[in-house]
């Protein structure tokens, strides 16, 4: 598409002179910008979709062409061409391909369509499909954060003009709505890539990074001591990747971690699960893991939703848009580019987490954790038999005696975000010896679970 530049250049990490209110205040007026092009989507689906559909939770849906407003009916036809004898294809960029792609309508049939037009037949069997996008979730969530942030930041008296609005037809506030989220995300905007670095830090060690930053600022985004422990005081925000949970389904451990989007692997599992009603009880439990409660935290939830999504949206991405960039994948490279520069190297006792604990895959599964005492002295591990398993349970060795020791360990992979971890674990399932059991069963409750005081070591590769 025309008109968006999505090659973008990965900044330096360089917390210098970038935590301020004045920039603050730039990064705040991008968001609202991009709060405004995620409402206007909103709005148009509202309008074209929702109300034809069911309302916008609304998964798959059939309907009869004739049923759609105008606008769609032109749309899903839009690129039609015939050849002889009647061949029907859709031109390879087509608009009605664009739609398909990001917002999910397309007639279920274009050749049937074209068949009774040209007999002057009626066309009322004729179908209109809809598949709720990976698209249009991305646009919720960003709607959502967005407006977390605005809310929060007027809150503290941090305000910004709201834009001005422009009509603008659905394709060009798709290309708009990709453009500005790549604007705000860690690696390209320098303020959002400084608040990165905070989000989980040792205390000597930001002082050694970040110098001393505004207290206002720090204040606003609501930084905290998150733990102290013996040897060391972390700190950071509670509401971004602080606390994890195990989700046990179809023998398969899956991480989930607080404003971290859950693997497209759970989702897949969570169909095994039969109940209706427990399948809605284990959505809620997700949903409320994943409130927000800091602008420091929706900050870097923000980014890591336009990670996430541009992942799942890679491959329409790369169709539509020529200059298309993985700011993920990019941003992870040269990170551990700059650490091997650095001379830093994963722990050989975190090779296991680094293997199996990978944010940045769809397929995030729980290997081990750390359950510790309120001194940070490691009691014992929980461990996941076997690499297809259900079972998880309590081990006396351990190979690390302090939580200390792995924070100082991991301190310059955290502070570039290509490590992190999470502070408590819930585990789902308690069934006599096994920590986590498989949520298919009509015995596990997703109402009943284990908080943990555990350290979960991920990574991103």
């Amino acid at each position: 598409m025309k008109g968006v530049n999505l090659s973008r250049p990965i900044q330096e990490f360089s917390p210098v002179e970038k935590l301020t209110m004045d920039e603050f205040k730039k990064y705040l007026q991008a968001i609202s910008e991009l709060n405004t092009i995620a409402s206007k989507i909103e709005e148009w689906c509202n309008k074209n979709i929702w109300s034809v559909v069911g309302g916008s939770q609304t998964g798959e849906a059939k309907i009869p062409f004739h049923k759609w407003p105008e606008e769609i009916r032109k749309i899903v036809v839009s690129g039609l061409k015939v050849e002889r004898y009647k061949r029907s294809y859709y031109t390879t960029n087509a608009y009605a391909l664009f739609v398909k792609d990001f917002l999910g309508v397309e007639l279920e049939n274009p050749a049937a369509l074209v068949e009774k037009l040209s007999f002057g037949e009626d066309i009322s069997d004729v179908d209109i499909v809809f598949g709720r996008t990976w698209f249009m979730v991305f646009v919720d969530q960003v709607f959502r954060i967005t407006d977390f942030i605005l809310k929060s930041a007027s809150e503290f008296g941090v305000k910004v003009e709201p834009p001005r609005i422009v009509e603008k037809p659905i394709h060009e506030l798709v290309e708009d709505f990709i453009q500005k989220a790549y604007e705000v995300a860690v690696g390209v905007n320098e303020f959002a890539t400084s608040v990165w670095g905070l989000r989980k830090i040792i205390s000597s060690y930001m002082k050694k990074v970040y110098g001393n930053v505004p207290q206002q600022i720090l204040d606003v985004l609501g930084f905290k001591k998150l733990l102290k422990a013996k040897h060391v005081e972390l700190w950071g925000f509670e509401d971004y990747f602080t606390r994890s949970a195990v989700y046990c389904i179809y023998r398969s451990p899956y991480s989930i971690v607080n404003n971290v989007p859950a693997p497209l692997g759970f989702f897949g599992g969570l169909s095994y699960v039969s109940d209706v009603a427990k399948r809605e009880k284990i959505l809620a439990e997700i949903r409320q893991l994943h409130s927000l409660a800091t602008l420091g935290g929706a900050i870097c939830s923000l980014s890591q939703a336009v990670w996430s999504y541009t992942r799942r949206l890679n491959d329409v991405l790369k169709k539509w848009f020529v200059e298309y960039v993985n700011l993920e994948t990019e941003y992870i490279r040269k990170a551990w580019e700059r650490l091997g520069v650095l001379g830093w190297g994963v722990p050989e006792y975190l090779r296991l987490s680094q293997e199996h604990h990978n944010v940045a895959s769809e397929y995030t599964y729980f290997r081990e954790g750390l359950a510790y005492d309120e001194n940070g002295i490691v009691e014992h591990m929980i461990f996941r038999e076997g690499s297809e398993d259900c079972k998880c349970g309590y081990k006396k060795e351990s190979q690390v005696a302090l939580v200390a020791r792995i924070l100082y360990d991991l301190a310059p992979a955290m502070l570039l975000g290509v490590s992190d971890v999470t502070l408590e674990l819930r585990l789902y399932g308690r069934f006599y010896d096994n920590l986590c059991g498989d949520m298919r069963y009509g015995s596990i409750d997703p109402s009943s679970y284990e908080d943990v005081r555990a350290l979960v070591v991920f990574f991103r590769r």
